[in-house]
């Protein structure tokens, strides 16, 4: 199973992984009939031994990180990691292939996530509260209090297209960078996967991490 063009840029490095030997936990999306799909739904893992270098920096791994990479049957790429709205109504490109594994992470890349999951906690709390406000104002206008339109006017905007949806959006990309330490690029079949890496992490590889 391959496809004609690879997807692939200068310096990334070549993955060695397989169809996973366990089925996967939750999966359910994977397999629901979506008459767009144009490929085989796959679970696949890691199967090379990855260095103890970060594949991001170049550094020294201080622990390794469970990842879970979804991949979406796009009409660029059936198996790309980067999901897309399409149709009309647009829909998301459905789940075609999901890759687990444990990734190298140093302390940086530690950090980096750490800071991450505290600014989308922040943005969630800021929609949370100016929910919170709206329904307090909302609630005070139903019992005959009246608000001065200058104050509720702004915690409106802020609330919509502020917080929902652009603040959603921004919180959830946020925590799917911070729970996927490397960056992968489409994948033209169940063997290899390219992602790109530090030349450390490519030399650090047992294949050298070439094609």
């Amino acid at each position: 199973m391959s496809y004609q063009r690879q997807y692939t840029a200068e310096g990334d490095a070549r993955i060695g992984i397989r169809r996973c030997q366990k089925p996967l936990p939750l999966t359910r999306m994977l397999y629901l009939k979506d008459d767009r799909r144009t490929v085989e739904p796959l679970e696949l893992e890691i199967a090379e031994q990855l260095p103890d270098v970060c594949s991001a920096h170049g550094q020294s791994a201080v622990s390794r990180k469970p990842i879970r990479v979804i991949f979406y049957d796009t009409k660029r790429h059936p198996r790309s990691p980067h999901a897309s709205a399409e149709g009309r109504p647009p829909r998301i490109a459905p789940i075609s292939t999901i890759l687990v594994g444990q990734w190298p992470v140093c302390d940086r890349c530690t950090q980096a996530g750490r800071r991450k999951r505290q600014v989308a906690r922040l943005l969630i709390a800021v929609m949370v509260a100016n929910f919170a406000v709206l329904t307090v104002l909302i609630a005070a206008a139903w019992a005959g209090f009246k608000a001065d339109f200058a104050y509720v006017q702004p915690l409106i905007w802020g609330f919509f297209p502020g917080s929902v949806p652009i603040g959603m959006v921004v919180a959830v990309w946020l925590y799917k960078r911070e729970s996927e330490p490397v960056t992968f690029r489409p994948i033209d079949g169940d063997e290899f996967a390219f992602v790109r890496a530090h030349p450390k992490f490519r030399a650090a590889l047992p294949s050298g991490g070439g094609d």
